[in-house]
């Protein structure tokens, strides 16, 4: 459970406390929701014109560095 998710819930626990207090820990805990859901959604969008082909390339890169072989 990330830890926005957890803070609400603890905040929840604590009897008769004001609603002032907690609508405020729920909307922040939606709205950074939303976010994540929507930079999700939006690094996809980048991502998916990318040929898969390139992506591979890129990784094996990556992991064998960037000095030449001699072989």
């Amino acid at each position: 459970m990330p830890p926005l998710h957890r803070l609400r819930g603890k905040l929840r626990q604590i009897p008769n406390l004001p609603g002032y207090i907690d609508q405020p820990a729920v909307t922040m805990t939606s709205k950074v929701d939303n976010f994540n859901t929507y930079m999700k959604g939006y690094v996809e969008r980048i991502r998916n014109p990318i040929p898969k082909e390139a992506l591979e390339e890129e990784r094996k890169a990556i992991e064998y560095g960037s000095q030449q072989s001699i072989i």
